[in-house]
């Protein structure tokens, strides 16, 4: 995500909500098959203009 102005992108998956901190959210994560991640989230990490610009046209819901 660099190219579009935001320091940094991270995925979130349902798992990593029931966790209270960083090690545990990251241990979560890779506890997940990667074949069948259960993505509930994108984190950015920024300039807030980048940032709307970055998620602009994108849907919040299905």
């Amino acid at each position: 995500m660099a190219g579009a102005g935001a320091e940094s992108a991270r995925e979130r998956t349902r798992t990593m909500f029931a966790t209270g901190n960083d090690t545990d959210h990251r241990a979560a994560f890779r506890a997940e098959d990667p074949t069948s991640l259960d993505m509930v989230g994108l984190a950015l990490r920024g300039e807030r203009k980048a940032g709307d610009k970055a998620v602009k046209r994108l849907s919040l819901h299905e």
